[in-house]
């Protein structure tokens, strides 16, 4: 669920991080 809620946040200002973390 924290993962989720990361890559929402992260998803924002750094998409590129999101793939990176839904890869990993």
């Amino acid at each position: 669920m924290s993962i989720h809620l990361v890559i929402t946040f992260m998803g924002e200002d750094q998409p590129g991080l999101v793939e990176s973390i839904a890869s990993a």
